[in-house]
């Protein structure tokens, strides 16, 4: 009985060359195809990853789009975006949770890392092109890329991608150390934190 109840997560994770152990989101239902929500396999890649402990890892494998609503991270785990691995925001309000992708509360020793992307899909967000304020127009409805609240995030390697003007991070007493945060320019200077409550940061 004791073998059955360890199956799931003993067959699904593998070790990393840091001897890690590492889940692979495809193995947790994730087809990676921009059309189906692949948030809900991500999650449970989390899940059996934190109970795991000790850094390990949740492999977003690169090669794919993943459509996805909320994301709750959580402490000793690595969020890895190997390769071209694409993050794809859903347009469904009911996709999310407080209308934001990547949420995290109380959360230590949390990295995240490789060099995939997440796609705001700004453009599909928006109403129109103002040629009076020569910007676009945010729609009513749109989800913040984070909410993060007393977050110690070890490393953080992320690329934005497509992101509107305002509302994309609530950070509440977040520190980050080593942390690089790359932006598309493509839609009006994209990314702006808005720090409406304080960021505590260590760069």
């Amino acid at each position: 009985m004791l073998l059955l109840l360890l199956a799931p997560t003993t067959l699904n994770a593998q070790s990393n060359a840091a001897g890690k152990q590492v889940f692979d989101i495809l193995k947790y239902g994730a087809k990676g195809d921009g059309v189906n929500l692949d948030s809900p396999a991500i999650q449970k890649a989390i899940d059996e990853a934190t109970k795991a402990g000790n850094g390990a890892q949740v492999l977003i494998p690169g090669g794919h789009r993943y459509l996805v609503g909320t994301i709750q991270l959580k402490s000793n785990i690595d969020f890895h975006l190997d390769g071209d691995a694409e993050l794809y925001v859903s347009t469904n309000p009911k996709d999310y949770i407080n209308d934001a992708v990547i949420i995290a509360n109380d959360v230590n020793d949390l990295k995240i890392s490789g060099t995939g992307s997440i796609n705001g899909r700004a453009l599909e967000f928006m109403t129109h092109y103002s040629k009076e304020t020569e910007i676009y127009m945010p729609a009513t409805w749109r989800p913040k890329i984070f909410i993060l609240t007393n977050v110690r995030i070890l490393t953080s390697v992320i690329s934005l991608l497509g992101l509107l003007p305002t509302g994309v991070c609530i950070c509440l007493g977040v520190r980050m150390w080593s942390s690089t945060i790359s932006r598309s320019e493509t839609i009006w200077k994209s990314l702006i934190v808005m720090a409406s409550i304080p960021i505590i940061a260590a760069m």
